[in-house]
């Protein structure tokens, strides 16, 4: 029992040191407060107060108000600012701050980017075979926070060219679009114009805007009219020649005539060279078979052509081969892309045009598809129709219309379809009346002859022998002069008024005639300047 007392009075002696020990160390804060507990000095106490007042997500109109509370904090001493107990959400505010007042800044730079952007999506030349481009309605700026967006928009000038969607329509020659872009930040308003000039390079099928006229020149020159400036695109001065001697290849013919036409190239008309034509000798046709045979050939030729072209300041090349044979088929259309590739390379506004008969019977000798891809225009040779001494059409509408049909089943582009019109005639005589004005009768003897003929000597006795007939299957003209038994296959006002109204309507290329020097009376050329304006 002493023992145990013993043990508990020496280690209570030993505790109580303990305790009082502890209670010295701790105690002495209770007893002494730490500065932080202090009475908080009268410079933190606004402090405290207008960091409490700050929202606890800082926006834009709060900036002014959290940097007149971070410059109250700066002015405070190390130990004031010691006493500022919410010091977290004035952090947390003066990083915010920082954030919206960089982001203000970066969202005015980001308009240089976007200016890249939009050189980058929205190119300066649409080429030919591009029908639509990209027009972005918005572009995004991230960065760790958040995404912001800019609302972009358009102003264009010719909607027809393109429009607000981005499709394309090319024209037949190149044009200039201009393009005027707003763009504006969603987050803050401010906003910026730029201002694209847009070249949109012509269509490739098209060359023309509108139907057009084509005059083949044959003979001596004379001088045009009014109502020839006013209604013909192109002259075809007919012809020249492919031709080949020990120095190679070159061009053949009256070329100095076709400075007679400066006057025409002046008021706008293209003028154009036409190789070939109609020959009876075959070995004149084994000079174009040969010329179009080899690679090589082929070059040259162009190159001769493109020489002539250089000359004479010429709008452009039409190849009158009449006519390739079956085997010529391939290399005419090999042929004709050696030249389109010559001369687009010096001039791509010049004209590749080639004459073409009319009939089912050509797809044996002119891969028309492919030709297509070539050609700028195809003049259907839509005369000649008439069949040996059976007396019918020279050149009806409604072989112009089967001709159209033909030439668009295989391929051929419809507003590249150009189609003939006689301005001549062919006299068929030894014909009896069979009721219908010997349409379909025989013929004893067969001679052409120029309108100009057929007006004076024909249609100026109409009622006095000589009868107008209308083939309404066929929608062609012609006469009977039962006075001379004679049958007249031609075309007049009425026809070529018509067969240009068909052009209008089924939206083809146009109207093209063989040849100027056969109605010198302008009769012709008036009724179908007549036509163009009923047209407009």
């Amino acid at each position: 029992m002493n023992k145990c007392m013993n043990w508990y009075g020496r280690n209570f002696a030993i505790l109580s040191i303990i305790f009082t020990l502890i209670f010295l160390l701790v105690g002495c804060d209770l007893i002494n407060p730490s500065e932080e507990n202090e009475p908080i000095n009268d410079n933190v106490s606004p402090v405290i107060e207008e960091i409490d007042f700050l929202p606890d997500e800082i926006t834009r109109s709060d900036i002014k108000q959290v940097i007149i509370v971070e410059r109250m904090y700066k002015a405070l001493t190390d130990e004031e600012k010691a006493q500022v107990t919410n010091y977290d959400k004035l952090s947390k505010a003066i990083e915010d701050k920082n954030y919206l007042q960089y982001l203000d800044n970066k969202l005015v730079e980001e308009f240089d980017n976007i200016s890249l952007f939009l050189d980058e999506a929205i190119p300066e030349v649409i080429e030919a075979t591009i029908s639509s481009i990209n027009l972005p309605d918005t572009y995004t700026y991230t960065d760790s926070r958040q995404s912001i967006t800019y609302r972009i928009s358009y102003s264009i000038s010719d909607t027809s060219i393109i429009n607000g969607f981005g499709e394309v329509a090319h024209q037949a020659n190149d044009c200039d679009v201009d393009v005027e872009i707003n763009v504006k930040c969603s987050y803050n308003n401010l906003e910026k114009d730029y201002v694209k000039k847009i070249k949109v390079e012509r269509n490739a099928n098209l060359m023309f805007d509108h139907e057009i006229l084509v005059a083949y020149w044959y003979g001596r020159y004379q001088e045009l009219t009014d109502a020839d400036y006013e209604s013909i695109d192109i002259i075809n001065y007919s012809f020249a020649q492919i031709a080949e001697n020990e120095n190679g290849w070159y061009i053949d013919g009256r070329l100095n005539n076709l400075s007679s036409f400066s006057k025409a190239k002046e008021k706008g008309i293209k003028i154009c060279l036409s190789l070939g034509g109609w020959h009876d000798d075959s070995s004149f046709w084994d000079t174009y078979a040969k010329a179009a045979r080899t690679e090589a050939n082929r070059v040259a030729v162009a190159n001769a052509i493109l020489e002539v072209v250089k000359e004479y300041d010429l709008d452009g090349i039409d190849m009158d081969w009449e006519y390739p044979k079956s085997a010529d088929k391939t290399n005419f259309t090999l042929l004709m892309r050696q030249i389109r590739d010559t001369l687009k390379a010096y001039n791509k506004d010049l004209l590749i045009t080639a004459a073409i008969p009319a009939g089912d019977w050509i797809g044996s000798r002119f891969d028309l598809a492919s030709l297509n891809d070539v050609l700028d225009l195809f003049y259907i040779m839509t005369y000649d129709l008439d069949d040996g001494m059976n007396c019918n059409h020279l050149s009806s509408l409604s072989d112009a219309k089967d001709a159209v049909a033909f030439f668009t089943k295989n391929k051929v582009t419809k507003e590249k379809i150009v189609i003939g019109s006689a301005f001549y005639g062919r006299i068929y005589e030894g014909v009896s009346d069979n009721g219908k004005g010997g349409l379909g009768a025989k013929a004893s003897k067969k001679n052409e002859t120029t309108f100009d003929n057929i007006k004076e000597n024909y249609l100026s006795r109409l009622g006095k022998g000589v009868t107008k007939y209308y083939d309404e299957e066929a929608e062609a003209y012609y006469l009977y002069d039962s006075q001379n038994n004679i049958f007249i296959t031609y075309e007049d006002v009425e026809s070529v008024t018509d067969k240009w109204n068909y052009a209008v309507e089924a939206e083809i290329g146009g109207l093209m005639y063989w040849c100027y020097n056969d109605d010198k009376s302008n009769t012709l050329m008036k009724a179908i300047n007549a036509a163009q304006k009923n047209n407009k």
